[in-house]
């Protein structure tokens, strides 16, 4: 991994833990951690080193409990 690459995730359902929206579009990450989080149409303007278009696939931050079950949310 490229320590200060930046990197914009689009066309997501990131899940955020936020009871108010549970979901956002797209995220940004610099140097390794989230940036930003939210509406596609409000991403921060680029540059970035990369654009990763997720197709609609669904993404978990990776600091959940060890003993979380992701597999009923992915019926959501």
């Amino acid at each position: 991994m490229h320590a200060n690459r930046k990197i914009a995730y689009i066309n997501g359902k990131i899940f955020t833990s936020d009871r108010e929206n549970l979901y956002a579009e797209a995220m940004t990450v610099e140097g390794g951690r989230i940036a930003w989080v939210g509406a596609q149409a409000d991403m921060p303007a680029g540059p970035y080193d990369e654009t990763v278009d997720l197709q609609g696939r669904r993404v978990i931050p990776g600091f959940v409990d060890a003993h979380e079950h992701p597999a009923p949310m992915s019926t959501r």
